[in-house]
């Protein structure tokens, strides 16, 4: 789909809908989700670059969950309590989603 179609069926250009997609989605949403409802909203599917270049990278937009003083938290705590082995806990974590009943699971 060429950019001159793209701007003059739907006045905005692949930029806008991609921003425009993502707008109310999941801030967690990966690029795949993303170039799926750009394809069911404006029938066109961006590139992972693309996305990129317009949105930033996956593990960027999935940061911006999380303050600052909880990622500094979670150092700590897997520091202390896990003697900094991050598989150890992240197994941890997903067991207790998962006796805990997370809805998520």
């Amino acid at each position: 789909m060429s950019n001159e179609y793209c701007v003059e069926q739907f006045g905005l250009n692949k930029k806008e809908m991609i921003t425009e997609s993502y707008n109310g989605m999941p801030p967690f949403s990966n690029n795949r989700q993303i170039a799926t409802q750009c394809k069911k909203k404006f029938g066109y599917k961006p590139s992972p670059a693309m996305i990129y270049a317009t949105l930033g990278t996956e593990s960027s937009r999935k940061l911006k969950r999380y303050s600052g003083e909880q990622i500094l938290e979670l150092v700590s705590v897997c520091k202390k309590v896990f003697n900094d082995d991050y598989a150890l806990f992240e197994s941890a974590v997903h067991t207790m989603r998962v006796h805990v009943g997370d809805k998520d699971e």
